[in-house]
């Protein structure tokens, strides 16, 4: 039977797979201002989808504690619970990103620009959809802690499979910028229904052990009760900031670039954003999968299990990410080369290595920031903070001063900066947790 990390990685190379498919499909079929506008509003979904506030990390960390304790009723109340609150968030967040694109869209566009009428409409459907996508993800993270993690990653291999492959069918028949909001709609209506049948398949389960036999094992501990506010909001808020401030580092070029430089800058820029993005996506997903493992080794007090297998990820992950970048590399050289059109529709070969490298430093940060979120706290918020505002002060100078190059090593030099913070934070982390003097990497 697969492992979680196989199937996560599995899931991070569809959609990897999916999105490199329609960023051809785009640079093909798109003007370069129509490819500005797609990854725009890929940059602002991804800002709704933060509305959450990190209730979906903190969500997937609770529930995979009391599981291991055999608090039974505490995961009945904490997902009662982050329904609710998940539901307000997301709205919240929907209106608020979706009147913030309209605006954003009029001013680069200009006012009565019938494009401009054409992309806010598009804006709008996919305002709606998103966030009920990512409500449905909400519900998919706490099975993972709950219940299964290789289960929760199965069932997006074949979510992501399926919204792929309609995303790109809507992409081929011509429905433009809509084919964002019909992919958000195909993701939420697969994991609508795999939920159901993964909650089918534990009602069966329970069915089949209507008597079973008491053992010590079999009687789950006790729950004192469980309050949002006592035991999952100090450590969701932390989570929540983090994930804004990852978006000013990940995410707000695109927007940036679409005021400052105009829709054919942000465009190139996009589609390189994008194929950085799909490599910590892929690269990602390794560590991802294994939050839930962590957080019950934590709780259970197994530090030896949690040593060996945290070295084992971060070295073979970031091996992985390293071969990523050093293909996408040369195959947007290999572009550049042969004067092959789609090399017209990246940024210059500079600035994609320096992207890539960027893109290595904060695989090595969220590697890290997996295991030391296992204990329900967040120490990189500060440095997340920090960060996400120095990089968004830096770009934006950049982008208004420069070409895209500027953007890009500021970037990098920041994250490398960020990555050293870190490197500090873990240190730390080890000679508490691990036993002064051990490194995690030493058992791998």
């Amino acid at each position: 039977m697969a492992a979680a990390h196989t199937y996560a990685l599995a899931a991070r190379a569809v959609q990897a797979a999916t999105m490199a498919m329609a960023g051809v499909g785009v640079a093909l079929g798109f003007t370069l201002e129509a490819q500005g506008l797609f990854f725009t509003f890929m940059s602002l979904g991804a800002l709704m989808q933060l509305g959450e506030f990190g209730l979906g990390y903190a969500l997937l960390q609770t529930a995979s504690h009391l599981a291991a304790n055999g608090q039974v009723q505490g995961l009945h109340a904490l997902i009662r619970q982050a329904r609710r609150l998940g539901a307000g968030l997301l709205a919240m967040a929907g209106v608020a990103c979706g009147a913030a694109g309209l605006v954003l869209l009029q001013r680069a566009a200009g006012e009565g620009s019938a494009a401009a009428g054409a992309a806010q409409a598009a804006w709008l459907a996919y305002a709606v959809a998103v966030p009920l996508a990512h409500a449905v993800n909400l519900a998919l993270q706490w099975h993972e802690g709950a219940h299964s993690a290789r289960a929760a990653w199965g069932l997006r291999v074949v979510q992501e499979t399926f919204a792929g492959a309609v995303f790109l069918v809507s992409l081929l028949v011509g429905a433009g910028l809509w084919s964002l909001a019909v992919h958000a709609v195909a993701r939420a209506a697969l994991g609508v229904a795999g939920l159901a049948w993964l909650a089918a398949r534990r009602h069966s389960h329970r069915s089949a052990q209507d008597a079973p036999t008491p053992t010590a094992t079999a009687v789950p501990m006790a729950s004192p009760g469980f309050a949002w506010r006592r035991d999952a909001w100090p450590f969701q808020w932390r989570v929540g900031l983090s994930a804004l401030a990852g978006f000013l580092v990940f995410q707000a070029f695109n927007p940036i670039l679409l005021l400052e430089q105009g829709a054919e800058a942000a465009g190139r820029f996009g589609l390189t954003l994008a194929i950085v993005n799909m490599l910590l996506l892929v690269a990602g997903a390794w560590p991802l999968s294994q939050a839930a493992r962590y957080g019950g080794w934590i709780a259970q007090g197994d530090r030896a299990a949690l040593r060996t297998a945290f070295g084992h990820m971060l070295w073979r992950s970031t091996a992985l990410a390293a071969v990523l970048a050093v293909a996408a590399l040369a195959v947007v050289a290999a572009a550049v080369f042969v004067r092959h059109p789609l090399a017209e529709r990246v940024a210059d070969l500079p600035t994609t290595a320096v992207m890539l490298g960027w893109a290595l430093c904060h695989h090595l940060t969220g590697a890290v920031a997996v295991l030391l979120r296992a204990e329900r706290r967040e120490p990189l918020l500060l440095p997340s903070l920090v960060g996400g505002v120095l990089t968004l002060a830096a770009v934006w100078w950049a982008a208004r001063h420069g070409g895209l190059f500027a953007p890009a090593l500021a970037s990098l030099a920041l994250s490398a900066i960020g990555l050293a913070w870190v490197a500090l934070l873990y240190r730390r982390f080890a000679g508490r947790v691990f036993a002064a003097g051990t490194h995690p990497g030493a058992a791998a």
